[in-house]
């Protein structure tokens, strides 16, 4: 089995936040305007990243029934991208659908 090199990559994060202050992200952004729907946050924690540099808390995500891990390092968000990827995606299309376009979804305020 090889080992995918992988990048950090940026991206934008819509959260919730409730009365208490606790982040609940929603939905990753990437910066070609990508949106992949957060099914579930699994885990939270202080962590590293093992593939790139850099840490903060780190966020175990199920997208499109597949565990990611999403880092909030101060105020910016990064995910483990895999180096060479057209999309950098982070989660595999098994089913041939496409990702959810901003135009897509709306936000309830």
């Amino acid at each position: 089995m090889t080992d995918v090199k992988r990048r950090k990559a940026y991206v934008s994060v819509n959260v919730n936040i409730d009365e208490q202050g606790n982040i609940m992200p929603c939905f990753v952004i990437w910066k070609n305007g990508l949106v992949f729907h957060i099914e579930k946050v699994l885990y939270k924690c202080r962590a590293a990243s093992m593939s790139v540099s850099g840490g903060g808390i780190r966020y175990t995500v199920l997208i499109k029934g597949h565990e990611s891990y999403l880092f909030q390092e101060g105020n910016r968000w990064f995910v483990e991208a895999k180096e060479g990827l057209q999309c950098y995606c982070i989660a595999e299309k098994a089913d041939g659908e496409m990702p959810v376009l901003p135009s897509q979804f709306n936000r309830s305020i």
